[in-house]
């Protein structure tokens, strides 16, 4: 039986649709800018030609988190009060990227795509861990992932 790249990329879209996407939680603010941010790169991978012009503006994004100050960790601490963002919250999103992470996995073959979308989805993990003690330095962590990703997206290309 032939590989479909294209029915296997329509799966994982529809998958994450489903299971990942706007079920975190989080409306607005910081967190929120970051964290759609990782889902928007992870959708994008999911098309036949993605737009590697559309994943640059996520990654500029994703790269205000080496910018982050006191001021704005205070800002996102309130706003998870607000939001009622809870550890259950987080531990079911954290569950449902995993498993939306195997099911890539399991769907793709290794490829810098794979590894590209796998990387988005475990940033998008760690931003939602962040929300759980956000802080300067662990922003700083995230970034240096955010560089990471940077490097197997130049070899998705």
């Amino acid at each position: 039986m032939k590989y479909d790249l294209r029915a296997a990329l329509r799966v994982l879209y529809v998958y994450q649709d489903a299971t990942v996407e706007h079920r975190l939680g989080i409306q607005d603010g910081i967190a929120s800018y970051f964290e759609e941010a990782t889902g928007d790169i992870y959708r994008e991978l999911t098309k036949d030609q993605p737009d590697f012009g559309y994943i640059g503006e996520k990654i500029r994004r994703l790269m205000g988190l080496e910018r982050l100050n006191e001021a704005d960790v205070e800002q996102t601490v309130r706003a998870k009060k607000y939001e009622r963002f809870t550890p259950r919250k987080m531990r079911a999103h954290a569950k449902r990227v995993m498993v939306l992470a195997d099911v890539t996995a399991a769907l793709l073959l290794d490829s810098p795509r794979r590894r590209a979308m796998i990387g988005a989805l475990a940033l998008n993990n760690n931003i939602a861990l962040w929300l759980d003690a956000p802080s300067v330095v662990a922003a700083r962590l995230l970034a240096g992932q955010v560089r990471e990703l940077i490097v197997i997206l130049d070899r998705v290309r």
